[in-house]
């Protein structure tokens, strides 16, 4: 079990009835779906930070869907989770975090207010928290595994709350590239990555494929999940909603998964 850090002065958080209480009194209270916001004013750069509701439903509908099974089914193999302490930052709507919970005492965090409160409504037994990727709320070498998936990270914040392997997910060069076929004149690949990560040294990297099954209902939501949705512009994205019932396409499903380990 990991011990919440009090984000203004440093100590460790106790929880107290209904809420999470420093021994300086600074207070940070349960909402009633489970969670807790750890986001300072100082930590926000926007009103409401992180992915939309209209995004975080999108994904939920797609992963409730199993499409992106090929990375639970990956991890919950490949390391060994059981009795472990495990952070999953940048958690989303939660999908991995609610499957690698079944072996481990699981915490997830999302600087999205949203998604934390979709998760928190999804799962009681998870740990979840609003916080912001460069002030964890963690002490010092608190978790066995850490993961991202998708997900914007600080790796200086990663390597003091670690204590075992920080595992990452990353899109290879044809995912989604049918869905990009279908928007652009000129689809492109994903630029090829530098998987090099300061202060870690990599143990093992391994590809996952999948494919995605779209069809008239579900090929709206998945680009609403992505980037692409808002990089795309409003004449092409109206081509998806003008599809007719019987349209059916293979998408093709390309991860990445680094493993690494602090140096």
């Amino acid at each position: 079990m990991a011990y919440y850090k009090c984000p203004v002065c440093g100590e460790k958080l106790s929880l107290n009835g209904n809420s999470y209480v420093c021994p300086s009194r600074h207070t940070f209270d349960v909402a009633k779906e489970g969670y807790v916001n750890f986001l300072t004013a100082k930590d926000k750069h926007a009103k409401s930070p992180g992915d939309n509701k209209e995004m975080i439903l999108s994904r939920r509908a797609i992963m409730d869907e199993g499409y992106y099974r090929p990375i639970s089914d990956y991890v919950t193999s490949e390391y060994s989770l059981d009795g472990t302490t495990v952070l999953d930052v940048g958690c989303g709507e939660g999908y991995l975090t609610r499957e690698i919970s079944k072996y481990c005492s699981c915490y997830g965090i999302d600087i999205s207010k949203e998604a934390i409160r979709l998760c928190a409504k999804a799962d009681k037994k998870i740990f979840y928290s609003v916080a912001s990727m460069t002030r964890l709320p963690f002490f010092d070498n608190e978790f066995d595994f850490v993961f991202s998936l998708f997900a914007p990270y600080h790796a200086e914040e990663i390597a003091r709350v670690l204590k075992g392997e920080f595992i990452v997910c990353t899109p290879d060069k044809r995912h989604l590239f049918e869905l990009k076929e279908m928007l652009y004149d000129t689809p492109v690949e994903n630029p090829e990555q530098d998987y090099t990560l300061k202060g870690f040294k990599t143990e093992r990297q391994d590809k996952v494929r999948g494919t995605f099954a779209s069809n008239k209902q579900n090929v709206l939501p998945l680009l609403k999940m992505t980037p692409y949705y808002y990089r795309t512009p409003q004449s092409a994205i109206e081509k998806l909603s003008e599809l007719g019932d019987g349209f059916k396409k293979e998408i093709s499903l390309e991860f990445v998964i680094t493993t690494y380990s602090k140096e």
